[in-house]
């Protein structure tokens, strides 16, 4: 992103040229505005403040706020302005903020910090604050006094326009079961929430669109209609955020071992960039960073920017720094027996581009040769080789690949319904010889074959790591196909060197055949050459002057950016492009032209100076000497010609080492101050008396303490013997004879048992083979077992499918039974529960303290000089207001002849 940076003022000859980087820093840091406060006189001109006393309220009370003792010593007061801080941090106003009385609802429980703001006539303000301390009320436990329901809203105070809050009610039951819990925003119902617990949790979620204070009302209703309210003031504010800056990191992505490389950063998107920090370089140059790679492996390269505005932007890449090679045989996995194959060593390689072959063919010879190996299989039908081939790169990186052959009795054939693509040349050719392309750029031919082409893609892959796909070919003849690719070289001094390249074809079935060039030659363009010329008609104009710029590039693409929104691209062009750009502020502005040339960025600038019509020189007065200045409520000691100016409005409070508590509701005397208020717990216990437990936090303390008994109905029973208990009585006696009803039958039951036998002689009853062998037969057998066992069973009733072997177990007989009657009660415990309830009291702690005021002091020993200068004095950066006092300015015309002390300075 192109930065424009103004000024209006040129600086005097005599003082020292600043480069043009620095000076953009030195004007940019001058443009930063300070607010510095002016006032005029001492602390006796200020108004005097009185927000009033410190209070202490109940919850939920109205807080009447009193600022009519403040008053203006040299006039009267113009404005009052009170800000609320609530405990929870939230800020709000009251009711009539700029009111001189007014008023608000506490209805938090803690301190409230209210400060008052008054001007006077005279535009002088100050502030004074009180503290408003909220105490819980207190619940009393009246046995006749009816409870009501209790409410505690929570959520945030602070969120912005466009987004969203939570909040949550804490509701509790008193005496009456809960009803419901009713949402109110700003006095207008939006939710209602039914509630059927003894404690719950409401929720409310709501998205704030536009700025303002609004207030959350929770009300809870019990079903006896008592009702509790908990508010909430939410502070909207704008979600308008200073823009950040971007930043783009741009450099090779893949390097050898030793190489060094160059990485740009290009920002964009924010203020003036103030700070670069690299990491992963050796050295970095603010917008741009270098580094030799020595180490093979991922490297991380990091930008971090920062504007003047403290926002800041990141951008990360991963170099892939190569230093082994790879190498794999490619051809066939089937040879006929006494018939020839060929095989390919296809070699990848990052740093490399001459490669040495060295072939096993499997037979414990070895053999050199080129990339391309021919071997005659005159081994056995079915006997596997194993071929292998080392290739060594001119930096001595050597890698190794096998590929395993079998031989066969057959020739062995594609199937011709599947069949593979196969590349059968390439060739490269120049085009310099067309003025449509520039020096260096050749045309890549290759050649496949394919039976069936079902749609093809090629891959040129060039031995800097850079790849061109094309899926665009013409058919030669019947089955055969060329695609051509078109690539620009260029080297640091121009002149031949020599490239390889890898060409992949891939069909839609995945089927893949690969294919390397042997070393190329190439005329390769200068990389000056490449670079793009860029220049201006001038480079110093007057302001509201245009200056016309023309660009010629060789690139592939560039982009033109001379303003923050003018910016333009544009495609390789051998002819020059040409605007014309108007300029009517005076600054110094940088015209940039920017592209990339295989993962490497290119710019090139110009730097246009725009001059002001006319000029300013300022006369002042500039002391010289020593002065010295001091703050504090006395002079220095042992020092002489020390004078008290006017009161520095510093105030300190001092703390003199005394505390004492009192209860809130009381004040000590003097020059106290409470910072804090001290709360000490204060346990509350109600008990009750109940069968269950009375529910939560409720805990047993005593069991049994009281019981009733209640009649709930009489038993009956016939027994021969005396029930066991109390309160059993006979009512009647009867015989009954037993008729015959239990048996014993006897039942005949398998059991399976299992044996092994190793060896299938011998003749086994029930018995299976469970392992067999397909030469030798079973060779494992299972064996069964019947055994037969008697079992018994009492069967009240006859089995399903008669009886079978039965016998009656027991004789008839005759028994007498009597009834037997009692009645039956049921005692119910009770037991006594205790539950709890931790309250707080609150003390304020008050400390003393004694107030310091400050005076500035200074000693001032020193001469006096006339200057003049083209630049205003008060604008530098190293300004010294007791110093420097403008005396004259006087303004002259460049363009209109006018003779002043410099005026070359003006000539663009």
């Amino acid at each position: 992103m192109l930065k424009f940076i103004n000024y209006s003022k040129i600086k005097s000859a005599h003082q020292m040229k600043i480069a043009p980087v620095a000076l953009a820093l030195l004007l940019s840091c001058s443009m930063l505005a300070v607010a510095v406060p002016v006032t005029s006189g001492g602390d006796a001109d200020l108004p005097l403040v009185d927000a009033g006393l410190d209070q202490t309220v109940l919850e939920g009370e109205t807080v009447l706020l009193d600022g009519g003792g403040s008053y203006a010593p040299d006039g009267e007061i113009e404005s009052y302005e009170w800000i609320i801080v609530a405990p929870d941090g939230g800020a709000f106003t009251p009711e009539c903020p700029s009111c001189e009385r007014t008023e608000f609802h506490a209805d938090q429980v803690g301190i409230y910090e209210v400060t008052l703001e008054v001007t006077d006539d005279n535009g002088l303000s100050h502030s004074d604050k009180l503290y408003v301390t909220v105490e819980e009320t207190e619940r009393t436990e009246d046995p006749e006094r009816e409870e009501e329901p209790f409410v505690e809203l929570s959520g945030p105070s602070e969120v912005t326009t466009g987004d969203s809050g939570e909040y949550n009610a804490g509701v509790q039951a008193g005496d009456a079961p809960l009803d419901e819990v009713i949402w109110k925003v700003d006095g207008v119902e939006v939710q209602n929430s039914p509630v059927d617990a003894t404690e719950a949790i409401s929720r409310y979620e709501r998205r704030f669109a536009e700025e303002g204070v609004v207030q959350l009302d929770a009300t809870v209703v019990d079903e006896a209609g008592r009702i509790a309210t908990d508010s909430l003031i939410v502070d909207v504010t704008s979600s308008a955020a200073p823009q950040a800056p971007s930043v783009t990191l741009q450099g090779p992505d893949h390097v050898c071992v030793g190489q060094h490389v160059k990485f740009d950063a290009f920002t964009s998107g924010s203020e003036l960039i103030v700070d670069h920090h690299w990491t992963g370089v050796d050295d970095d140059r603010r917008s741009t960073g270098e580094r030799r790679f020595d180490e093979p492996g991922s490297h991380t390269v990091s930008i971090t920017v920062e504007d003047r505005e403290g926002n800041t932007a990141s951008d990360a890449m991963t170099v892939d720094v190569a230093e082994s090679i790879d190498v794999e045989i490619v051809g066939s996995e089937s040879v006929q027996s006494g018939q020839e194959g060929t095989f390919r060593a296809d070699v990848i390689d990052g740093c490399g581009t001459e490669h040495e072959y060295s072939w096993q063919p499997g037979d414990g010879s070895s053999r050199g040769g080129g990339e391309t190996y021919v071997r005659e299989f005159n081994e056995e039908i079915g006997e596997t080789v194993t071929l292998e081939v080392t290739a060594e790169n001119e930096h001595n990186d050597a890698a190794t690949a096998t590929h395993e052959v079998n031989v066969t009795d057959q020739e062995y054939e594609d199937d011709p319904d599947e069949a593979e693509p196969q590349l059968t040349n390439m060739a490269h050719y120049p085009l310099n010889d067309s003025e449509d392309w520039p020096r260096g750029t050749y045309e890549f031919v290759v050649e496949f074959e394919h039976e069936d082409d079902p749609g093809s893609t090629l891959t040129f892959t060039f031995d800097d790591g850079t790849t061109q796909t094309t899926s665009a070919y013409e058919e030669i003849e019947d089955g055969r196909y060329w695609a051509t690719v078109q690539r620009q070289f260029y080297s640091p001094d121009g002149g031949e060197e020599s490239v390889i390249v890898d060409v992949t074809v891939e069909d839609e079935r995945g089927t893949i055949d690969t294919l390397r060039s042997d070393p190329l030659p190439v005329d390769t363009m200068n990389e000056m050459d490449a670079d793009p010329n860029f220049a201006a008609d001038t480079t110093s104009i007057y302001e509201g002057e245009s200056v016309a710029f023309s660009v010629r590039s060789l690139l592939l693409e560039f982009d033109v950016e001379w303003g923050a929104d003018e910016r333009r691209s544009f495609s390789e062009s051998r002819h020059p492009v040409e605007w014309t750009t108007t300029f009517d502020e005076p600054g110094i502005y940088t015209v940039r032209v920017s592209g990339t040339r295989q993962h490497q960025a290119i710019t090139a600038t110009v730097d246009i100076t725009v001059h002001p019509e006319s000029y300013e020189v300022y006369y002042y007065e500039y002391k010289t000497g020593h002065i010295e200045t001091f703050e504090g409520p006395e002079p220095p000691d042992s020092r002489d010609g020390w004078e008290r100016g006017d009161y520095t409005g510093e105030v300190e409070r001092e703390f003199t080492g005394e505390t004492i508590e009192l209860p809130l509701d009381q004040e000590p005397e003097g020059n106290w101050d409470n910072p804090e208020v001290v709360e000490v717990e204060i346990k509350n216990t109600r008990t009750t008396i109940d069968t269950d437990i009375p529910g939560d936090e409720w805990e047993k303390i005593e069991a049994e303490v009281d019981f009733e008994r209640e009649y709930v109905g009489t038993e009956t029973q016939w027994s021969e013997e005396y029930p066991e208990g109390d309160g059993w009585e006979p009512t009647e006696t009867r015989t009954r004879r037993v008729e015959p009803a239990e048996y014993e039958y006897k039942v005949q039951t398998q059991e399976e048992q299992t044996g092994w036998q190793l060896t299938h002689d011998g003749d086994y009853e029930n018995k299976r083979c469970v392992q067999e062998d397909p030469v030798a037969g079973c060779i494992n057998y299972e064996y069964l077992v019947v055994i037969q066992e008697a079992q018994y069973q009492w069967q009240d009733s006859e089995p399903a499918g008669g009886w079978e072997d039965r016998r009656m177990v027991e004789p008839p007989e005759t028994i007498v039974e009597t009834r037997w009657v009692r009645d039956t009660y049921e005692t119910t415990y009770y037991h006594e529960y205790e539950k709890t309830y931790t309250t707080s009291h609150r003390y304020r702690q008050w400390e003393k303290y004694e107030r310091i005021v400050h005076y500035e002091w200074t000693l001032d020993q020193r001469e006096s000089e006339e200057r003049y200068a083209m630049d205003d004095p008060t604008e530098r950066e190293d300004y010294d207001e007791d110093a420097v006092a403008i005396l004259e300015k006087v303004v002259y015309s460049c363009q209109g002849g006018d003779e002043g002390p410099e005026p070359e300075r003006c000539e663009p």
